[in-house]
């Protein structure tokens, strides 16, 4: 069954083909998604893999909707990406796995196995400190109740450590496997698999997409023979995306390929799909609507003047110092002949009196006295160019204004020569 995801703003119609949740090539981790509210919607967006944000905090400074949080004097982790502020009362992994045990039935019903990243934030520094080991210990309790959580409720979750990896610790918590971030994890570790240093650990490839091409160059390294998605962080458009699927394809990958984002699910699969052919994408405007048919403009002083053929519409515009655009007015024009704009006009004659002239593809011509000051319309005249043929005169005072026709010709237009019809 073919079902629609998304339709995006104008343009864009997106259909989902038939793509088993666990078989898609590119999948999608959601990046930072700290807020447990939005983890209903997400799992039912077929979400496999999920970044939360361990922000390391002393006690005083708990702000948690959780009391017991403020009972501990070791401290605690708040769900956040950013330096906690005092006004809010943030999650705690303990939310957020009672919120995934709130969607038990469908998670089982749709035999739904997916990886939890722990991204821990704020880390001391003297960790590997015996005597100042708070930070340790949290993670030894939460590294118990996370076991023991999914055990109990029989739920198909893989936690993956990501964060300070410093020797000292890697001793710790075996069932946990780890991320592997160039120039910030050991290099070494890209291809090995040493046991003393825990390398073996380090079995999720989680790259910036800026070194993803050096990457794929080196075969990425160990990680093409994991059993796991090869997955890159934070390419944030279209045009990303498809750069990195197609580096990607270029090195097959057993697995696929995993992107961290933090956009709607559904906006990545709209974009990706061109090239993941997991959904198929069509404009449901031609191009023409956003360029040909805007793409004639005057400025006149700190005003922009654009038309737009679609519907024979005149917008214009304040141009602020910041060179931002400030809508002023629409002004729909009346008779204009079909066919796609060639050129837009504004000109001033010598008795403050200006004209706006528009040219199309078959050959009209249509001028309009523009009331600037008033931003009125008071007056047209349109005619097809082969009816308004007249000599240069260049004694009359009036601005010339050259017109480029369909076959390259240009022609003079001197506008006293030109009869007005009210």
């Amino acid at each position: 069954m073919i079902k629609i995801i998304i339709i995006s703003i104008l343009n864009c119609l997106s259909l989902e083909l038939p793509t088993s949740l666990n078989s898609r090539k590119y999948k999608w981790q959601v990046h930072s998604f700290n807020d447990i509210r939005e983890l209903n919607q997400i799992i039912r967006k077929g979400t496999k893999y999920y970044k939360i944000d361990l922000y390391y905090v002393p006690q005083e400074n708990c702000y948690t909707k959780e009391k017991k949080a403020y009972l501990d004097q070791r401290g605690c982790f708040l769900l956040t990406h950013d330096q906690p502020i005092q006004i809010n009362n943030y999650f705690t992994i303990f939310d957020y796995m009672n919120e995934v045990i709130n969607n038990e039935k469908y998670i089982k019903k749709h035999n739904i196995t997916f990886s939890l990243f722990l991204c821990f934030k704020n880390t001391p520094n003297d960790i590997c400190e015996e005597d100042k080991n708070n930070w340790i210990s949290l993670v030894n309790d939460l590294y118990i109740y996370l076991t023991n959580t999914i055990k109990e409720n029989k739920l198909k979750i893989e936690i993956i450590y990501d964060g300070d990896k410093k020797i000292c610790i890697r001793k710790f918590w075996p069932l946990w496997n780890y991320t592997w971030i160039r120039n910030r994890d050991p290099n070494e570790a890209f291809y090995s698999n040493d046991k003393e240093l825990y390398y073996y650990k380090f079995n999720v490839f989680n790259d910036k997409y800026t070194d993803l091409k050096n990457d794929s160059l080196l075969n990425y390294g160990k990680f093409i023979n994991q059993s796991k998605p090869l997955q890159i962080w934070e390419p944030n458009d279209q045009i990303l995306i498809n750069f990195c699927q197609n580096i990607f394809q270029s090195v097959p990958h057993k697995f696929g390929y995993s992107f961290a984002i933090n956009m709607d699910t559904s906006m990545f699969q709209v974009f990706s799909g061109n090239i993941s052919l997991e959904n198929i994408n069509q404009n449901i405007i031609d191009d023409n609507f956003f360029f040909m048919n805007n793409s004639a403009f005057e400025i006149i002083g700190n005003e922009v003047y654009l038309f737009n053929n679609f519907y024979k519409c005149l917008k214009i515009f304040q141009l602020n110092y910041n060179n931002t655009l400030s809508f002023i007015k629409d002004i729909y024009l009346d008779n204009i002949p079909n066919g796609i704009l060639k050129d837009l006009l504004i000109i001033k004659n010598l008795s403050d009196n200006y004209y706006l002239m528009l040219t199309n593809e078959k050959g009209f011509f249509c001028e309009y006295n523009l009331n600037i000051k008033n931003k009125l319309i008071e007056d047209y005249y349109c005619k097809n160019f082969n009816e308004i043929m007249i000599p240069i005169n260049k004694s009359l005072n009036y601005n010339l204004v050259s017109i480029s026709l369909l076959n390259s010709h240009y022609l003079y237009i001197a506008y006293t020569s030109l009869e007005k019809k009210k």
